[in-house]
């Protein structure tokens, strides 16, 4: 092809035309010019495309961790720990009403009385977009919605419930131990084991019992509510994600 142009354009110049030579620079140079658009148009093409599919590929992996989150914390710290923790309350407000209380079901209900949970969710994936630039999020509702609830909501209802919990927890280091008999052997499935059962205490003026059954309760439906509001920021998050790929994908 540079051959042929060459070709033509000595031609031009043996002719003496310098009126065809000038058309024909400027036709070469325009032909020049379009062949730069084209090739630039097509780069900048390439890198939307890339910069798209990289959006799409990081917002469906900030999705799948949402529902990871979502199916933790409302499936098993409410839905299943939650359960069994209202269980153990509805048990000892039987007893705190004079229904007569047994070690067995005390090892039990005490178990889900005194240990508190852990609230934890998965930022990995908006950290990674968030170290690269949270500009290649190119929606700025979507953008907003993800800072708002990883660079706050979330570590801030992570660190209510931790608190919380902390506060509990101190409640039962200094009472549990008035609750204990001393340590007793007990053989369990043929293995001897120490173990400290629970004592049997007159459950409705026991001080130690009814404070820490209190701070129980509380703390527990206290960070439920932290729970549940988390579950349902991550819900809107996912629907967002959903309904911008789906008319990214519509384009």
């Amino acid at each position: 092809m540079i051959t042929l142009f060459r070709r033509i354009r000595e031609k031009l110049i043996a002719s003496g035309s310098v009126t065809k030579y000038l058309l024909y620079a400027i036709g070469e140079i325009l032909l020049v010019v379009i062949g730069i658009l084209i090739a630039l148009q097509v780069n900048n093409w390439n890198e939307n495309r890339k910069a798209s599919d990289y959006e799409q590929k990081v917002l469906m992996e900030i999705k799948n961790a949402a529902q990871s989150d979502i199916d933790n914390i409302h499936n098993y710290l409410v839905g299943y720990r939650g359960a069994q923790r209202k269980q153990s309350y509805t048990y000892f407000d039987r007893v705190l009403k004079g229904e007569t209380a047994h070690e067995d079901s005390l090892i039990e209900h005490y178990g889900w009385l005194l240990y508190s949970d852990t609230f934890q969710y998965n930022s990995g994936p908006y950290e990674s977009i968030k170290s690269s630039g949270l500009d290649k999020i190119s929606n700025d509702s979507l953008r907003g919605k993800l800072a708002n609830i990883y660079d706050f909501t979330l570590p801030r209802n992570k660190e209510l419930i931790d608190w919380r919990y902390g506060r509990f927890e101190k409640t039962v280091e200094e009472h549990l131990p008035a609750l204990l008999e001393d340590p007793r052997t007990v053989i369990i499935d043929g293995e001897v084991r120490i173990r400290r059962p629970y004592k049997m205490i007159d459950f409705t003026s026991n001080e130690h019992f009814l404070f820490v059954y209190g701070e129980a309760k509380s703390a527990y439906y206290w960070n439920e509510e932290r729970y549940i509001s988390s579950v349902n920021l991550l819900r809107e998050l996912v629907s967002l994600i959903d309904l911008y790929l789906q008319i990214e994908g519509d384009q």
